[in-house]
This record gives C-alpha cells, structure tokens and sequence, in this order.
C-alpha cells in the first residue's frame, strides 16, 4: 500500500549512519559515498565535547544547507565501533517528522512522534527493521500519514488534509488478501471506496492524490481490475483528461485550463499489449508542477508519426522541439523543429533519405546549436548553462571563452569528418558541468599537450599532464590532489610506447628517488588509485636490493584520520623484518641471493585486507602457509606444503572449515572435500591432473550456493541456492541439466517465493529453442529461438542498445517486447507501469536486411526483461577453473569456478 511504501522509504534513510567515516562526507541519494559534484548531501560528524565516546551525526541537503537527519551513537573504547543510540528526521521545512531509537546492532528499536490533531504522543515499537506495534503520524509532501500496526499487521492507515482533517483517505484491512481504501471529502462524507486485492487495484473508485500536496490528481473506477474511465485533474481543479472504455476500445481527451479539448487518442488493450493507437497523447511532468505537458505523441493508424517536447516550469510550457518521423518507413526522421522559450520556430534540421542523418538546417540537440549544409557541419556553437557561448565553430575555426564571455583560446580545423584528424593548430578547451575537464594544444595536426582536470571537488584541479613529440607521449606528469607533482614519466625517444624513466616525489614536493626501466636500476615507487604510497623498492639491474612496505594504521577509526607505517622492511642480500603500527618487530626474516630462505615471513596486502603468514626452510615453504582477513582476523584458507610442494589447501567460509583440496605437482589431484559449518562432510569430487571427474564440486559466491555434479569427466547438473542472510534458508534459484559442455536447459526461479520465472536453452552461449517466461504462475511470453535471434512468439528485452558490460539495468525505466510472426516483428516500448511508449512494426524484405541488428543480432541472455542477476551467460557461474599451485591465492579457485 502507497503509505506504508511511502514509510519504509523514509525509515530507510537512518541507514546513513550504518557506514560512519570522518568528516564532511558526500553523499548521494542512494546515501553512497560520492565526490562533491556527484553528491546531493553531505554528512558531517562531531565529537561530544564532554563525553569522548559519544559522537553527534547529521545529514544536511546540498543545495539548501537544510537539517534532514540528525542524531548520536556511541564508540566502543577502540574508537572503531558505533553503537546508534537516537535519530531525529526532519521535513525538507525543517520541522521534526519523527524520532527514533536503536538496539546495540543499530536496528530500530523504536519511533516517536506526535499527532497534530491531538498533541497525542505515540510510540512505535520495530521489529527486525520493520514497524510491529504502535502507531505513528507525521507531515510528509503536503499530507499528514498515520499509521496503526498490531504484531506487524497494518490495522488501519490514512493520508489527511493538513488543511482540513476531516478530508482524508483511510486504509483498513478486510482480511490478508484484501484492503479498501476510502475517500472522505471536507465535511467528512464517504464519496468513493476501492477494494484492492493483493495490493492491486480491483473493485471499486479510487482517488489518487498529487505528489506533494492533498488534491485530487485522479478518479478511476474499476471492476475486477479491469479500468472503466479515469479523469484527471490539474492541481488548480480543472480537468486534464478524461479516459472511457467502450468494449476493448479505449478513448483518452485531453483539455486546457480553460475547458477546450487540446487532444485525443483512441487505442485498444490486447492481452498485455497497446494497440491500433490513434490521434494525440499528452504526457505530463512528475516533477514539481505537474500541470506541465512534457510530451505530445501523435499516431496515425498505429503509427507514431510525430512527438513534441515541452519547455517545463519556470518557462513557459510551450514546445520546445517537434520531431516529424519518417512516413512510410518503419524508422528515421524527415525534420526536426525548434523552438525557443517563446514558442517561435528558430530552427529546422531536415534530414537524408535514410533519415539518419541531418542533410540541412539548424538544430539544438542538448542545448546546443549546429548549423548542416549539404550533409556537412559548416557551424557548431556550444553553451555554458548560463546562455553564454563556450565554444562556436565557423569558417574552421573554433573560439573557446569562459563563463563571463571572455576569449580564452582557439584553433584552427582540418575539413574532414574523421574526430582524430579535426584539429590542426592552437587550443582546444573540453567542457564538462560548466567546467574545463581537458585542455589540449595542437601544431600542424599534431598533439603537442594534454591537460587532465579533476573536477569532483567542483573546481577544476590539474590531475595529469602529457607532453607530445612528433605527435607521441614523451612526457607525463600526475599530480597530487594539493596541485604538487607526484609522478613524472619519460618514454623512449625511439619507441614511445616503452616507459624509460620514472621520478617520484612526496606530496610535500620532495623527490623520492628515479627509476631506469629500461635498465631496471634505481628506485621504484608504487601508488594506488589516489596516489597513496604503497611501497619503495631499490633494484640494480633488475635485482632487488631493498623494499619498505606502507601500511594504514587507523583506517577503521570513526573519529581520527587514518596514519601511514612502514611495516616491512626488507634486505634481499640479509635479511627482512615486519612491524606493527607502533614499531615493534612481528617477524624476521633470513634472506639469501634475494629469496627468503629461513623464518617466518609475514605479507601484508592492504587493496585487500589480506595477511600471509609463511614458514621458510632452507629456502623452502614448509608446513602451513595460513591467509587470514586483517579486518576480522579470521582464516581464509590454509596452504600446507612437503619440502616446498604444495600438497592440500583447506578453504574457510567466515572461519568455518568449508573445503580440503588435495595437489600434486602443482595441480588438483585426489579428492576436494566440501564440509557443512558444523563439520560435517557433504560432498566430495575426485580430480585427476586438474579436471573434475565424479562428484559434486560445491562453492559459495556472494549469498550463492552453486553445487555442480560430474560424472565421468562430464558437467550433469548445476545446482545454484541463494542463501537468506537472516534466516541462511537456502532456496532454488537455478537449475540447470546439460546435454553437453556447450549446450543445457537452463530453469530461473524467484530467490523469495520459489517460484518458475523462465525456462529456456542455451547453445554456445545463446538462446537456442523454446523460450517461455512465467508472471505469478502463469505463462507470461514464448517464443523460439535460433542461434539467439528470435524466429516466433513474444519476448520481452529491457532495450535494444543495453549493453551488460557496460550498462545498468537501472539507467533503462522502459522496456521493449518483441512479437515476431513470419516475417513481421511487432515492437512495442513500454514504461515501468506497461504504459506504452511507441508501437510499430518492421517487415523482413527479400533484399538485403543486413543493415538492420535485430535481424541479424542475437538476443543477449543478460538483456531479457525483467532483469535478473541469474539470467546470464555459463561464464558468469564457472564450474571449476586449472590453477598452478604457483598462482595460488586466497580463495582464487572459488572465485574463479
């Protein structure tokens, strides 16, 4: 139900003290830790000035400096642990919402807050995170929520006129499947009631309400979830739209302010599916004025022929740009116009036959302007967000200015349509959020410079330089965030792509030392990412003379900045010793011709909080090799060797004994062993020269558990459980039966209730056969396929242009179905209510159809809709992987397999 929804998502936002770090920290709406551009929030803690152990927290609004959530915990002795005590949430106004209390693991304990109506105080207890009994009742978006939960079940609910308590919406439970929901106008009469069934609109009169104040935004009735008519409404009373149905025949008008009709569409509901749409469609802004047209779709016999979009609030809510598509073909584009604020056309862009390319005129794509002559750019001008012009192109050359309008460099251009041959001498400025994030300088058509800015804090910072010869790098210089040099590079004059020389600098600007790659003689210094010494090594002639390792002391302190230690220094012609933070020797080490050859070495590797711990014998690793996590100190796996061989590795899984592998010369030999957490033996698979051959092969990825059985060398059966952190619970979520290594059917089911999600084959990495996706129990699409493109039936993608390697299902809120017969496919885009967006259909010709990628583009796996982690490619769930015991590494074969 939209109130408890509505709850939950501001109870949420407590979370934010969960991951506590010093100072001003920037957060965005997900409450991640961001850079200052990217943030919308910042967080800041302080320490008690008369307890030590009691810090004070608070989150404030970016833009506004607003209060949003306040509150104090307590540190453990270490300084490392907080323990939530109290937080206090506050309205974007700045006044109190609600408060709350936590148990000692930072769950919430309890929500205080006061009824307006009454001055009445409620207390409302929490369980495992979620509300259990009590009430609660706060201002949010315009309307007072009240709620009523008896042992965890929502009693009765109500969004309220802060203008007139009597105007309201209650929500009152009928029984575990059924809820009403009734409207009360001001004088407190009954107009309008709804049953929902299972959270889903059924039977009855709904009253929606807009987003940030309580007037009505929509009336619709339904009768067993089907919609009979909607009217909408504008926040000012009149009506938007009104929307009947007649048969399967819906029909949509849409007015003005004043009474006029301003457009209709008339379409039919098929199955899932919006068909023979005809006439207008108005879309309106979800954003602060929701009075504001945002776009205009207008069909012609099912086909989309034209869209406008709308200038919004604070302008004047006229068009903005009209696009005209192609008639008679099933893409592309014959003109696009542009208005300005006014709503006065100031410029057309016609396009090719294809309908791909603009051919003339002028067009504003982002804000900017492009000037199209016979198919090529003869002007280009680009502008900051204040209006004024960052760069404007004309006669080959390009004038660059900065945000007050001043000139600040320019360059000449060569005429080609190739980016990389464009510029031919002077300054080019590349802009980014209004800030200069590169500057690169040209002579002849070569580069001579490059500068590198970063702009996270909001202000461009020199991050790395690059200087050219003969149009190659010669030079580059990283610089540290305070503007100091941290690393010079010098390449070969003679093979540029081979790095010669490295100097090195402290951020202070004192040099460390140089380094000779090509002799491999000097000093080295490794960095991470953000610059931060890792380690300094002296070497002669590619022999290693001496390395001193940085640790962080500190990193996990709530209240102090971090601190840098050596906590090894080695002699590889004598000897090597390991510290801790505060001086003293952990370990010492014999060392001979560069090798340890007796002791106890200690390898720390701090990217991964991992901790070796070796034993050496005459230059050998005998007995146990152990890895430990440095954070919790448990035990990752341990490496037993004979005589420098590696002979059987024991795996932990959060310090419990989970698997014993048995090696021989480097290889899996013998038997794997997988144990339950009270020790007991669950599986076994034998390995003969680093292959399984029978048995089940068990490991965990993440809340995974993936059980893979082999017989007689051969992949049978892949078993993959999802694990419930709370309840560990592990319940079916893939299966899969192989006819061959390359070939299986593969069964996704819901990680929560178990259930059949889809079904299908795959071949070679893609679709092959039938194809069926399941929605509650019920067939949802089928299709077949052959070598992954579709050949029948209805399948539904997330986007045609989702790439999983570098997309996130998250950036596509649309989603497309694809219904192919014969040689017609049926493209439909919808919204994430399966409103649709576009409906059209594209025909295989006789002729050439190469040109077309959904005709001759696999499906890929990962892009079937809706999205699910599970649906991927067999490399995505290894079943096991060949390692040289050379290359071992912690838990390197379960992260592989």
């Amino acid at each position: 139900m939209c109130t408890r929804l509505s709850i939950l998502v501001l109870l949420a936002s407590v979370s934010m003290y969960g991951q506590v770090v010093r100072d001003t920290i920037w957060m965005n709406d997900y409450d991640a830790v961001v850079s200052k551009r990217e943030a919308t929030s910042f967080k800041i803690i302080k320490q008690d000035p008369k307890d030590t152990l009691k810090v004070h927290l608070g989150l404030y609004d970016k833009k506004t400096k607003q209060l949003k959530t306040s509150g104090y915990g307590v540190l453990d002795e270490t300084g490392t642990q907080l323990t939530l005590k109290k937080a206090s949430i506050y309205n974007t106004d700045g006044v109190l919402k609600f408060t709350n209390t936590f148990t000692t693991n930072d769950n919430i304990d309890k929500i205080y807050t006061t009824d307006a109506r009454t001055g009445e105080q409620y207390e409302c207890l929490f369980l495992d995170n979620n509300p259990y009994n009590g009430k609660f009742f706060f201002l949010e978006n315009g309307k007072y929520i009240y709620m009523e939960i008896i042992n965890g079940q929502n009693v009765t609910s109500a969004l309220i006129n802060p203008n007139n308590l009597n105007n309201r919406i209650e929500f009152k439970s009928i029984d575990k499947d059924k809820t009403s929901e009734e409207y009360y106008d001001e004088s407190g009469k009954l107009l309008y009631t709804t049953i929902l069934k299972n959270n889903n609109y059924y039977n009855g009169t709904r009253v929606d309400l807009f987003k940030k104040q309580f007037k009505i935004k929509s009336i619709e009735n339904r009768t067993e979830g089907q919609v009979n008519n909607i009217t909408q409404y504008y926040t000012t009373g009149e009506i938007k739209t009104k929307a009947s149905k007649e048969g399967d025949k819906y029909t949509q008008i849409f007015y003005n302010k004043e009474g006029e009709i301003i457009g209709q569409q008339s379409f039919i509901q098929f199955l899932d599916r919006v068909i023979e749409k005809e006439g207008t469609m108005y879309s309106y802004s979800a954003e602060e004025n929701e009075d504001d047209i945002t776009i205009a779709s207008y069909y012609e016999k099912d086909k989309l022929v034209r869209i406008d979009s709308y200038y919004t609030s604070p302008n004047k809510n006229t068009i903005e740009v009209s696009t005209y598509l192609k008639k008679g073909a099933d893409f592309g584009f014959d003109k696009i116009e542009y208005f300005n604020k006014e709503g006065i056309l100031h410029g057309v862009a016609t396009f090719d036959e294809k309908g791909v390319n603009v051919l003339n005129g002028t067009d504003y794509k982002k804000g900017n302007k492009t000037v199209t002559k016979d198919g090529l750019i003869v002007e280009k001008t680009i502008y900051y967000s204040n209006g004024n012009i960052f760069q404007f192109t004309k006669d080959l050359v390009s004038t660059f200015y900065d945000t007050k309008g001043k000139e600040i460099g320019k360059v000449t251009l060569n005429k080609t349509e190739d980016p990389d041959k464009l510029y031919n001498t002077g300054t080019v400025f590349t802009m980014e959020d209004d800030l200069i994030i590169q500057v690169s300088t040209y002579k002849d058509g070569l580069t001579l410079t490059d500068k590198v800015y970063n702009i996270d804090n909001e202000i461009s910072q020199l991050a790395i330089e690059v200087s050219y010869k003969k149009g190659n790098p010669y030079i580059t210089t990283l610089y540290y965030t305070n503007g100091k040099k941290a690393i010079e590079y010098i390449y070969g004059m003679k093979d540029y792509s081979t790095l010669a020389k490295g100097t090195f600098y402290k951020d202070t600007g004192e040099l460390i030392g140089t380094y000779d790659y090509i002799y491999e003689t000097g000093t080295l210094v490794k960095y991470t990412d953000n610059l931060e010494i890792v380690s300094i090594e002296t070497t002669q002639d590619g022999q290693p003379l001496t390395k001193k390792e940085f640790g962080i002391y500190g990193e996990d302190k709530i209240l102090t900045e971090p601190s840098y230690y050596v906590y090894a220094y080695t002699d590889y012609n004598k000897s090597g010793e390991t510290y801790d933070e505060t001086g003293e020797v952990l370990s010492f080490t014999e060392y001979r011709e560069g090798k340890p050859y007796e002791g106890l070495v200690y390898n720390f590797d701090t990217e991964n909080n991992l901790a070796t711990e070796t034993s050496y014998k005459e230059g050998k690793k005998v007995d146990k090799e152990t890895i430990r996590n440095t954070e919790t100190n448990e035990t990752i796996s341990v490496n037993f060797y004979e005589e420098g061989e590696l002979i059987k590795v024991a795996t932990y899984n959060e310090g419990i004994l989970f698997k014993i592998a048995e090696y021989k010369n480097g290889e899996l030999e013998g038997t794997t062993s997988f144990f339950s957490p009270d020790n007991k033996l669950t599986s076994t698979v034998s390995f003969n020269e680093n292959l399984p051959i029978e048995g089940t092969y068990i490991y965990k990825q993440e809340n995974y558990l993936v059980k893979t059985t082999f017989k007689d060398k051969n992949r049978i059966t892949k078993q993959i459980y999802y694990i419930d952190p709370t309840s560990g619970y592990e319940t079916l979520v893939i299966l899969e039966k192989y006819i061959d290594n390359n070939t299986f059917n593969r069964s996704v089911y819901d990680q929560t209730t178990g259930k059949l999600i889809y079904d299908y084959s795959v071949k070679e990495n893609v679709l092959e056969g039938l194809f069926k996706h399941y929605e509650a129990d019920r067939l949802k699409h089928q299709a077949t396929f052959k070598n992954g493109k579709i050949s029948g039936g209805t399948v539904a993608i997330i986007d045609f242009n989702f790439d999983p390697t570098t997309d996130s299902h998250e950036d596509y809120p649309n989603h497309t179905v694809i219904t192919k017969s014969k040689n017609t496919y049926h493209i439909t885009i919808e919204d994430e209510a399966k409103k649709e967006l576009l409906n059209m259909q594209i025909k295989e010709t006789a002729g050439d159809n190469s040109y077309n990628a959904l005709f001759n583009t696999p499906l890929l796996i990962e892009n079937l809709y809706p999205y699910n982690q599970l649906n991927n490619t067999p490399s995505e769930w290894k079943t096991y992987a060949p390692i040289k015991a050379g290359d071992l590494k912690p838990n390197i074969l379960d992260s592989l397999f």
